[in-house]
């Protein structure tokens, strides 16, 4: 999951590309054109959805033109031929001759090509996205271990963006709630944004406000929550002691956080009750999820399956001396995604462990990303190159895991 901090980027972009409304030079044809059969190479050779050269082509000019005034439309082509050579060629022609008028303005050929593969990715699902150099180079920049921001994801649906607050940040502690709609940002509608875009929005000094208009997840209120920006601490886990016995808060899933469980582990007591507090946890890195179930689970036992392109591929435990909580108990939430949805079915599926899921729902985020920086001048590609499975096989994509014990409290 990207955090905040790293979706600032396209607040740098406007005005950034040179001048168009004329016919664009061969060097610059074969830039654009270079980043789209970049892109398509990898969604057709990688994406779990399998979409064929000419799928790929098809939807990024159906999604350019429905983004662009109805009086464009003339210059797409109304049937492509099924050959994707000739289809390419005839789809080129199309674009050079849109990107020539003098409506377009300030668009060039490159700028209307990324803008029709951002609104294709965005049709393959809730997670793929495509985000063109400016706005991919600022978010390396502004990657940093601790930042200033309002603490919390932005992932993306049908209609927007579902906000999911981290635990005891500024937006948590203001009054978001995971799952509430987010609709406009100090009175800017989002509708239509990308994620960097609308992420753009956040960004500010410490100490000072930002309005968000929310879509509340429960009774579909509309509010606006004033949210005070504040230092987002990098810090992986936290423990606290209970009177039922410890808490650990798993607050990302990077290396960090595993080196840091399995110091706890090492002072814990074998036996006695210990939680592992998920909610809010957007998940991380794959096999930092994998090794932290395996830290619970005995030799053999299966954690999960993923399945790409390519190969299906079982991930058994290899711990002979596992750590057993007696019990284990995990407290997930709607905010709780990915990698911590995996933790959660893997060790509340399996006989040896039967760990207790206590409070909501999870999101149902069950694929893995692939990123990749596009050459030629393009910038990142962001899709679902594989597919998770419980022990059994379950998925979660799109439903989420559901708790043993339902927490009835309402927001």
């Amino acid at each position: 999951m990207i955090p905040l901090r790293h979706l600032v980027a396209a607040f740098f972009v406007a005005g950034a590309l040179p001048a168009s409304g004329a016919e664009a030079t061969q060097a610059e044809s074969d830039q654009a054109f270079r980043i789209f059969l970049n892109v398509k190479e990898h969604l057709v050779e990688e994406c779990v959805y399998q979409p064929t050269a000419l799928a790929v082509l098809t939807g990024t000019l159906k999604a350019l033109e429905r983004e662009l005034d109805p009086e464009f439309a003339p210059y797409f082509p109304q049937q492509l031929p099924a050959d994707f050579p000739k289809a390419f060629d005839r789809a080129q022609k199309s674009l050079r001759k849109l990107a020539a008028q003098p409506e377009m303005g300030t668009r060039t050929l490159q700028s209307l090509v990324e803008q029709g593969l951002r609104g294709y990715c965005r049709t393959l699902d809730r997670y793929s996205e495509y985000e063109d150099l400016a706005a991919s180079e600022m978010e390396r920049k502004l990657k940093s271990p601790a930042y200033v921001g309002v603490g919390m994801t932005l992932e993306r649906n049908d209609l927007g963006f579902d906000l999911f607050p981290f635990p005891s940040g500024p937006a948590d502690l203001a009054g978001i709630f995971p799952g509430d709609r987010l609709l406009e940002v100090d009175g800017r509608s989002v509708r239509g944004l990308g994620r960097l875009e609308a992420g753009a929005m956040f960004p500010g000094s410490l100490g000072t406000t930002v309005k968000v208009k929310v879509r509340r997840i429960s009774g579909d209120k509309q509010e606006v929550v004033a949210i005070k920006r504040g230092n987002i601490a990098p810090e992986s886990i936290s423990v606290e002691q209970e009177s039922t016995g410890p808490v650990v808060r798993l607050r990302r899933l990077v290396p960090a956080t595993l080196d840091e469980l399995r110091t706890f582990l090492r002072t814990a007591r074998p036996g006695t009750p210990l939680t592992l507090d998920l909610r809010g946890c957007p998940g991380g890195e794959f096999k930092v999820a994998v090794a932290i179930a395996e830290l619970f689970l005995p030799a053999k036992a299966t954690i999960c399956r993923l399945e790409t392109r390519v190969r299906s591929e079982t991930f058994p435990s290899a711990n002979p001396s596992p750590f057993v909580a007696k019990p284990l108990i995990i407290l997930q939430n709607r905010g709780t995604m990915s990698g911590a949805e995996l933790i959660t079915i893997a060790l509340s599926a399996s006989p040896a462990v039967r760990a207790e899921t206590r409070g909501e729902r999870s999101y149902g985020k069950g694929v893995t990303l692939s990123v990749n920086v596009i050459e030629n001048g393009g910038g990142q590609l962001r899709f679902a190159d594989g597919r998770l499975l419980g022990p059994d096989g379950q998925t979660w994509d799109g439903e989420g895991l559901p708790p043993t014990v339902e927490d009835l409290r309402k927001p």
